[in-house]
């Protein structure tokens, strides 16, 4: 951890903060959209009307995914069990389509979803893995989202294209970066992005908060 009161930065990293954000939204927010732009917009070619499944979707890249392909025109189905915090998170950002992974119908109720068109977009926004029977809910050309670049059950879908994994955004060119945070802020300011529906927890000591962290 590193951990001041100032950090120097190139001017091409810098972008003038939303008067709509808080610093701290401002750190959270513009990452986590940026991210899941790079992976929905720029390499998943998200388009109007098509069906994109977030999961689980309570998560910063989660809620991010959410309101841009909402914001796309796409039609947006939440992965996610009966944890009542993360319905209301849900529920606040307007989504009301959910699907229960854990459950038994999982495949068969996301093909009921999308009239048996099945998923275009999985955008899964943790290491957790989806139950194999998402596979058989995926549409023609369907296009997978993940976190990290490990094995999973998505990879061993045959119909659908494996997207580099969501870490790949920092590795793209610093220009490029600039103008996808620039986008998303600006989508923030006009009102089209939301911030995101989080719980904070004050801490008093930093340096022992620290020394926990490195321990666990």
């Amino acid at each position: 951890y590193h951990i001041g009161s100032r950090v120097v930065a190139p001017e091409s990293s810098a972008i003038k903060k939303s008067v709509k954000l808080t610093w701290s939204q401002a750190a959270e927010t513009l990452l986590n959209y940026t991210i899941a732009y790079h992976a929905l917009v720029e390499e998943g070619g998200i388009e109007k009307k098509e069906t994109v499944l977030v999961y689980p979707p309570h998560t910063g890249l989660g809620q991010a995914a959410m309101q841009i392909a909402k914001d796309c025109g796409a039609r947006v189905i939440c992965a996610m069990g009966q944890d009542g915090k993360a319905t209301n998170t849900v529920s606040k950002l307007g989504m009301m389509v959910m699907a229960d992974p854990s459950s038994a119908t999982f495949g068969s109720d996301l093909l009921d979803f999308t009239d048996n068109a099945g998923v275009d977009i999985i955008f899964q926004s943790t290491m957790d893995d989806l139950p194999a029977s998402c596979l058989g809910s995926l549409g023609y050309g369907a296009r997978i989202c993940k976190t990290g670049s490990q094995q999973s059950i998505l990879t061993e879908a045959s119909n659908a294209v494996v997207l580099p994994p969501l870490s790949s955004t920092l590795g793209t060119t610093p220009s490029r970066i600039q103008d996808m945070i620039a986008t998303v802020a600006a989508k923030l300011d006009s009102g089209k992005y939301g911030t995101f529906v989080t719980e904070t927890t004050p801490v008093s000591d930093m340096s022992t908060k620290v020394q926990e962290s490195n321990k666990s």
